[in-house]
């Protein structure tokens, strides 16, 4: 998954820049990757004990960042705004979620076992 992050998170295009500046950089995009890790594997398994689907990380990633103005704009004013950010999020679930396939990928079949939430999130 580290490949992925530094990938998608642009970790490794960093300018020359002072030695804080570099490590507020990367500290950063640290605390950006956890907090997108935790919405996700807490929307991951509430879509999969709901509707029996799986989500893709990555394009989970991307279309949160899509959406991330959106999603900001809406919690600056979450009351009058609150129809807002439940559409723009509700869309990337959509979008992120994985295709439907006829035989069931092994991820799939350990889930259909009765597992306890926690060791799903675990498991995204």
């Amino acid at each position: 998954m580290s490949k992925r992050w530094k990938c998608h998170f642009d970790i490794d295009k960093v300018e020359n820049v002072g030695e804080k500046y570099f490590e507020c950089l990367i500290y950063g995009k640290l605390i950006v990757i956890a907090l997108m890790t935790a919405v996700f594997s807490t929307v991951f398994a509430v879509m999969f004990r709901e509707q029996r689907r799986l989500l893709s990380m990555l394009k989970f990633f991307k279309n949160l960042r899509e959406k991330s103005e959106i999603l900001l704009t809406s919690l600056h004013n979450v009351r009058g705004n609150a129809i807002k950010l439940y559409d723009a999020f509700v869309d990337v679930i959509g979008r992120s979620l994985d295709e439907k396939r006829k035989r069931k990928t092994t991820q799939q079949v350990l889930m259909e076992h009765n597992i306890p939430e926690i060791v799903l999130q675990m498991l995204a």
